[in-house]
């Protein structure tokens, strides 16, 4: 179980630093004529929960402009409030986000929002990750007063 986890927090964190160190390919070579305010998002529910969320888009164009919204890879989990909007110069735009993991087995899902004007597209990667209901071992431990620990050394209690 612990190796499970371990191998998805993994390749979750090497998933965010390519998208991080990745980020000229998800943008557009002309960056000036929208605005996303999420550079991705990561979701994490337990089997049967559900999320929404809100991406704000910007026309910064000084003209009005069209945008097409698509789901890729995750069109079971997420949904989204609408495929196509319409933009006034300067004007912005709430797009509403559902996650619904109802009947989803637990692990780690992969997809994105892709956002296009008539000039870019914008790629948000989306990181849904589905926990099961029972957790069966859960621990924290406070470790902020016991001074300094070196390799070896045991805990105790006071």
């Amino acid at each position: 179980m612990i190796n499970k986890k371990a191998y998805i927090f993994g390749f979750v964190l090497i998933f965010i630093l390519s998208m991080v160190s990745a980020e000229p390919i998800f943008s557009s070579s002309d960056n000036g004529d929208f605005e996303v305010d999420n550079f991705f998002l990561k979701i994490t529910l337990t089997k049967g929960g559900s999320f929404v969320n809100s991406i704000k888009i910007l026309n910064k164009d000084s003209d009005p402009q069209d945008f097409l919204v698509e789901l890729k890879n995750i069109k079971d989990l997420v949904f989204i409030s609408e495929k196509s909007f319409s933009l006034g110069s300067d004007g912005e735009h709430s797009l509403e986000i559902f996650v619904d993991v109802l009947d989803i087995e637990p692990g780690v899902y992969i997809g994105s929002l892709e956002i296009s004007s008539e000039k870019s597209i914008k790629i948000i990667p989306i990181i849904i990750e589905v926990q099961s209901e029972e957790v069966l071992f859960d621990s924290n431990l406070d470790l902020s007063n016991r001074g300094v620990l070196s390799p070896g050394d045991k805990l105790r209690r006071n």
